[in-house]
């Protein structure tokens, strides 16, 4: 049986906005412990939560595609909106967007958080885009927002174009600014609760019908201490990875893009064991990925 991800809110019966939660901006002076050149991706970051320093670093600073990981900050500005127990009805232009899809259909009415549930567990783009729509009245709309927040919170080489992760215009971060938002999100309340999840449900309000997703992020299988967060894929931008992991004693985000087709797992669980201090061992192989533009889509 799959589990619904629900979440009630804890003031009001409304999700926080923005100014009560007050959250501090991340640490964006940072300093680099390691430099990397030889990590089979084209940029790559590695950052210690709680003291702030990046462990391990390669093109750090590099604008790059990266894909569905958009997600992040679109789910950011709906979780900070104080909208997330409001209604959304789906409009036409959402459900023509590409795969990967939860499949909603025009007129059916869900809340805002289970949207933001499918975006960040299944990245379903027909979820994100009716957010995006639903919260700056249009695709341009909502950008401007995104963009307004990635600068606020230290995102110096960003630019967003769309709620998704499309490669339309210029859509490119650096691992380093990913890193920040990463840092920024595992602030956010029910934010890590929904990225932590396998497997999830969302019903229409109006219709009751019900639509399952699964999460693309097979870290959270091969890597127990994994903890969130997003995965991404485009053509342009290959497969690309938030991931957190803890081990008790460190919280540690990694951040790469564009890594060599094949090797995203075992990429992350080669560089977590080693800050961890974790002697190297054999994960079980993954699942053959087969990719699809902005989805890297788990044969099943």
């Amino acid at each position: 049986m799959l589990l619904t991800v629900s979440f009630l809110a804890v003031k009001d019966n409304k999700f926080f906005a923005s100014n009560d939660l007050n959250l501090s901006k991340p640490n964006v002076n940072f300093t680099i412990k390691e430099r990397a050149y030889d990590i089979p991706v084209k940029a790559f970051v590695i950052k210690d939560k709680d003291s702030g320093e990046i462990l391990v670093a390669q093109n750090e600073d590099v604008p790059l595609a990266p894909a569905s990981l958009t997600k992040v900050m679109t789910a950011l500005l709906a979780i900070e909106s104080g909208k997330m127990q409001e209604i959304v009805t789906i409009d036409k232009y959402s459900t023509t967007v590409e795969p990967s899809k939860a499949g909603v259909k025009v007129g059916e009415q869900f809340l805002l958080s289970d949207l933001v549930t499918a975006a960040l567990i299944a990245s379903s783009n027909d979820a994100a885009m009716a957010v995006g729509i639903y919260l700056g009245g249009s695709v341009q709309g909502f950008a401007k927002m995104m963009n307004a927040k990635a600068k606020e919170i230290g995102m110096k080489n960003t630019q967003f174009t769309n709620p998704c992760g499309f490669d339309f215009g210029e859509n490119l971060s650096t691992a380093k600014d990913l890193a920040i938002l990463a840092e920024y999100t595992a602030k956010l309340p029910y934010f890590g609760d929904i990225v932590q999840q396998k497997k999830g449900s969302i019903t229409a309000l109006n219709t009751h019908k019900t639509y399952n997703f699964y999460t693309h992020n097979k870290m959270l299988k091969l890597y127990p201490q994994t903890i969130g967060t997003k995965t991404g894929y485009t053509q342009k931008a290959g497969p690309c990875l938030i991931a957190r992991a803890t081990n008790g004693d460190k919280d540690l985000i990694m951040v790469m893009l564009n890594a060599q087709r094949g090797q995203r797992w075992s990429i992350a669980k080669e560089q977590f064991d080693k800050q961890f201090g974790y002697l190297p061992q054999t994960i079980e192989a993954p699942t053959q990925e087969t990719f699809v533009d902005d989805v890297t889509v788990v044969d099943r």
